[in-house]
């Protein structure tokens, strides 16, 4: 291992600290607040506000940048009405989950959430549910098909949280979930 580190430190250019200084001094002009791009055309909407936003901020964390790209009004993975994104999920989609393919899979989730509830005592009432980017709801509706089956639990349950950003699939939930009946939004 010692000679492969030292063949990869020999790989390196002697006058990598200059090299360096030029990297920075042409990738720090791209974000500069000084640096105009002249006329140039975008391929989206969202790329346009993510280059704007670098332009005038510098550089922008990955995450802000990760949930700009998933979640943006513009255009964002989740949140575009365009056809061609119409559904993300299945296997006419751009990935599979493992809800989506058989509903063995939430309803083990349901076993365990009961059998998390009877060693916690089994609460008559305060039980929240809650899923972080729940899709189509997949997932929370084969878990609460075993949770039925337990009617104190299901009497105990006081709310469930669902946190999606994308509207269509907020609408695909409540049609899951609720089917005619109302739901509340917070």
């Amino acid at each position: 291992m010692k000679s492969s580190l030292t063949r990869a430190a020999r790989s390196i250019p002697r006058d990598f600290s200059r090299c360096t200084a030029r990297c920075t001094r042409i990738t720090g002009a791209r974000w500069s607040s000084t640096y105009e791009d002249g006329e140039h055309k975008w391929s989206t909407p969202l790329a346009k506000q993510l280059a704007e936003a670098i332009t005038t901020t510098g550089p922008i964390p990955v995450a802000s940048f990760m949930r700009q790209c998933l979640t943006s009004d513009l255009g964002g993975y989740y949140t575009s009405t365009s056809p061609t994104t119409s559904d993300q999920f299945g296997s006419k989609g751009d990935f599979v989950t493992s809800p989506e393919i058989s509903q063995v899979f939430g309803e083990l989730i349901g076993v365990w959430f009961v059998a998390e509830w009877i060693a916690q005592g089994k609460k008559n009432e305060g039980v929240y549910l809650m899923e972080v980017g729940p899709g189509r709801g997949t997932l929370m509706d084969d878990m609460l098909r075993t949770v039925r089956s337990f009617p104190d639990l299901a009497k105990a349950i006081e709310a469930i949280y669902m946190i999606e950003a994308s509207p269509r699939l907020r609408e695909a939930q409540h049609k899951l979930l609720c089917g005619d009946n109302a739901m509340e939004e917070t």
